[in-house]
């Protein structure tokens, strides 16, 4: 090889890692088997997103168990992200006061529990670093003051609020009426905020219940008039509107809850088996109480749920004939990825989809997810269905760009429920 050609070759190397960071898009995923329960939400604002306001005195809470066997520091660094959670330009002056890096030193091991762990959580911004400048921001955790040792990444959300932003859902939607679908209208009003050009400087992005996969994005407004941007009649503005999350409560080790039909100790470890579950798509929507897909950590008879609470191995069936699509078991509890480690397996024998998940105790809401191999995006509808009536959250952010800015600007967001 020639000395030129050599000397190349060593610093595409070197600089591997920095490009693939910078080519990153960012979710809050975990990335280390040991690491479970992994939560990020603002306490001070439910329904508890990972929002806060910029300038005022409230934070993201980022929290996890560490299931290994002996203690690990966990470090932080923090990103400023495009609005499609790539890397933005700017640089950590402008978007950090402060270090942004640093350690976790909240850790606590678990008390009394068959499972040990160790919980860990951090709050942002804090005593060492604040936000100056709103936007989407990463969270990256790593172990052993290595930053190339990913533990897991985690989605922060930090908003201006310099507009309003109204909003409805809507089961008459140009697709059908009152069937299968839901349909956001949204106005944006601009208030004191100035923007020349909307339909180059604003991106809007619409998430349903926080999922990923059906995100919407690059919605065009269908009126400009005064001061209102209007997303009124759009196609991309329309969503499958999937059924009522189901749900079981493990916060008590004795009681069986209405979803849980054993619930066992074998081998040190807690097992609880769940009723099979049927399919649900039917020709009409049954009305259930959920939580829109999140978790609850939760013990009866204690308020040190982080570290009192002790994890189960939760078995979940859906009989049924084996289908075309892959089966995922998706909510807040894996933040809707749909990977090896979501994906049911079909059982032959039993004629049905298994699934097993080491999980923490407290209350669940899931869903079961279908997804042809070939598309990014999953659908509720081949088991869960798809009612009009269903009580969905959408949460709407709202970013500015002008020509001459270096990164996306979060400036406003806005939670709308359905009504039915």
């Amino acid at each position: 090889m020639k000395k030129g050609n050599y000397v190349k070759l060593i610093v595409s190397i070197l600089l591997f890692p920095m490009c693939s960071l910078m080519a990153n898009v960012y979710h809050t995923q975990i990335f280390d088997t040991d690491i479970h329960t992994l939560r990020v939400y603002n306490p001070n604002q439910k329904p508890y997103y990972p929002v806060v306001d910029l300038h005022v005195n409230e934070y993201v809470e980022l929290s996890f168990d560490d299931l290994h066997p002996s203690f690990r520091l966990f470090s932080y660094k923090i990103i400023h992200c495009n609005a499609d959670w790539t890397v933005s330009n700017a640089t950590e002056i402008e978007y950090a006061e402060g270090f942004s890096t640093g350690n976790i030193e909240d850790s606590s091991p678990s008390i009394n529990t068959y499972v040990p762990y160790t919980h860990h959580s951090i709050r942002f911004p804090n005593e060492n670093v604040r936000f100056k400048q709103s936007g989407n921001y990463a969270i990256v955790i790593y172990t052993n003051n290595d930053e190339q040792q990913v533990a897991l990444t985690a989605r922060v959300y930090v908003s201006e609020n310099s507009i309003t932003i109204n909003g409805t859902v809507s089961g008459i939607t140009d697709i059908d009426y009152k069937k299968e679908h839901q349909q956001l209208s949204i106005d944006i009003i601009p208030n004191n905020f100035t923007i020349h050009n909307p339909y180059r400087d604003i991106k809007v992005i619409v998430q349903q219940n926080q999922r990923m996969d059906n995100e919407v994005s690059n919605v065009v407004p269908s009126i400009v008039q005064g001061n209102k941007i209007s997303y009124i009649n759009e196609r991309k503005l329309i969503f499958a509107a999937g059924n009522e999350f189901r749900n079981f409560d493990l916060s008590a080790t004795r009681i069986l809850s209405r979803r849980i039909e054993d619930i066992s100790f074998v081998q040190t470890q807690y097992h609880a088996l769940l009723y099979p579950d049927e399919i649900r798509k039917k020709a009409w929507y049954t009305q259930d109480y959920d939580i829109n897909g999140r978790i609850i950590v939760n013990i009866q008879g204690t308020t040190e749920n982080d570290t009192e609470a002790d994890y189960f191995f939760v078995h979940f069936s859906l009989p049924s004939t084996l289908l075309p699509e892959d089966v995922y078991l998706l909510g807040q509890f894996n933040h809707y990825h749909m990977d090896s480690s979501s994906i049911m397996k079909y059982n032959y024998e039993k004629r049905c989809y298994e699934k097993s998940l080491l999980l923490k105790q407290g209350g669940y809401d899931y869903a079961y997810v279908t997804r042809a191999r070939e598309s990014e995006k999953g659908t509720m509808n081949t088991i869960e269905g798809d009612y009009w009536e269903t009580e969905n959250e959408y949460i709407v952010y709202v970013y500015y760009r002008s020509f001459n800015d270096q990164s996306d600007r979060l400036i406003g967001k806005k939670i709308i429920r359905t009504t039915n």
